[in-house]
């Protein structure tokens, strides 16, 4: 069983808060690797809009260690960043980190990422993925996904449901107006199927697993991404990593899924799965919904 830790933060980028600088990038890359080289067994750093990520390969014992090591990488991240007169975007400096444990073999790690939205946008897809049969038809055909998932809530001291028994009161739930979201999906048996992380400055993302028995295929995954999604204020806007500026005050947060495979403790990859043109349709939705979100912007902004 391996430990695979996410984290981002925001922590140097130009111009003005647009897009984490390619130096402070390959600052946090470095001292993961120096650094790490005993503690992980693979690690990647990338980059959606102005937030850096990074996903590092570990032993589950060594989870605060590892944890302590990514502060320290984002923190000479900034450092170069500052010797730059980059913007250095006040509270969103601070990192947010999850960990989820998969089986060493046969398993991928999609990594859904975005900068200024935050966790609770991820639930719908979630949803879409894991309970929703017109979205994943295996969870109708499929005898062990039959059996459902369970979902914890944030902040809602651990609160828990089962689908598909329980499907209606989760989304019941979800509309209660505490503005909580998803957390954590795991199997029936107690098996890590996707992780979201916490509420924090900077942005958020969601960790799914794939390709084993019992797990949403990347396709379903990606499916599940194709219908707009949206936070207060923002707009999710799926594209590839080369594509993803933060452009603050256009009504869209950028969002990023990239890709790996896990094979004896390494990271094969990455796939920039958005860099796709089969998501120009939902991109074309976005872009008018974030239009019309803006007209009303005086009112209700």
């Amino acid at each position: 069983m391996n430990a695979i830790t996410v984290a981002s933060g925001t922590l140097g980028t130009f111009p003005g808060r647009g897009r984490a600088h390619p130096r402070v990038i390959e600052e946090v890359a470095h001292r993961l690797k120096d650094q790490g080289r005993e503690l992980l067994t693979d690690s990647f750093v990338t980059r959606c809009g102005s937030s850096v990520a990074v996903v590092a390969v570990h032993d589950p014992d060594d989870r605060s260690d590892v944890l302590l090591l990514v502060r320290e990488a984002f923190q000479a991240g900034r450092e170069v960043a500052h010797d730059r007169g980059l913007e250095m975007g006040g509270d969103r400096n601070e990192a947010n980190g999850i960990t989820i444990e998969l089986p060493d073999t046969g398993t991928g790690i999609l990594v859904f990422v975005t900068d200024r939205a935050g966790p609770g946008t991820w639930t719908p897809l979630l949803c879409r993925a894991t309970a929703d049969p017109f979205f994943t038809p295996r969870l109708a055909t499929d005898a062990v996904m039959r059996g459902g998932y369970v979902f914890e809530l944030q902040g809602d001291g651990g609160r828990r449901f089962q689908t598909p028994g329980e499907l209606f009161d989760l989304l019941a739930a979800l509309r209660d107006g505490t503005g909580r979201g998803i957390g954590r999906v795991v199997s029936t048996k107690g098996e890590a199927v996707a992780v979201v992380s916490s509420p924090a400055p900077g942005g958020s993302f969601l960790v799914g697993a794939t390709g084993g028995d019992g797990l949403p295929h990347t396709g379903e995954w990606l499916r599940a991404a194709k219908t707009p999604l949206a936070d207060a204020g923002t707009v999710l806007f799926p594209v590839a990593v080369c594509d993803a500026f933060g452009g603050e005050g256009d009504g869209l947060s950028r969002s990023c899924c990239i890709g790996f495979q896990l094979s004896a403790g390494r990271l094969i990859g990455p796939a920039d799965l958005f860099d796709d043109p089969a998501f120009d349709p939902v991109r074309r939705e976005c872009l008018e919904l974030s239009r019309q979100r803006r007209l009303l912007d005086p009112f209700f902004s």
